[in-house]
């Protein structure tokens, strides 16, 4: 028994030994001759009348509004043709499906969330405009526009 140990445990040593004597090919990494920045995008803030007055003439735009799971009123939601309704975490996904060469509009209650992710996305090539003030601040002046 001892025997085959000592066989099993020199043969082990020998191939050792034998793997580590053989050439191995040299890994070298080269820098590219030239290197090309990748485009970035920008992030914008609106005035909620300017932003009114895009989605009222009608572009080609991505509108997303971005949901908070902590908001439950919704009374100050306001419905706009086009609007696609992401949760805040889920925006990673929904990403990969949009377009970089469209204008991406984002809104969230209070405009901080957009603003903190058009920041962030901004890098990946998007160029995003975000709501000063959100849903609420668009809900406002809707609603002074039509008190006059």
């Amino acid at each position: 028994m001892h025997r085959v140990i000592r066989i099993i445990v020199l043969s082990i040593f020998i191939s050792y030994f034998i793997g580590c004597t053989e050439k191995k090919e040299s890994l070298e990494f080269k820098l590219p001759e030239r290197s090309e920045n990748l485009k970035t995008g920008f992030s914008k803030s609106l005035h909620p009348s300017e932003f009114m007055e895009i989605v009222n003439r009608g572009d080609d735009i991505q509108l997303i509004f971005l949901e908070d799971i902590t908001i439950s009123d919704t009374s100050m939601f306001v419905p706009l043709p086009g609007l696609k309704r992401v949760r805040i975490g889920e925006f990673i996904y929904f990403s990969s499906g949009l377009s970089k060469e469209k204008p991406l509009y984002i809104i969230c209650m209070f405009g901080d969330d957009s603003k903190r992710l058009a920041d962030k996305y901004k890098a990946d090539g998007f160029n995003i405009y975000y709501v000063d003030g959100g849903m609420h601040r668009i809900h406002e002046n809707l609603k002074s526009k039509a008190d006059k």
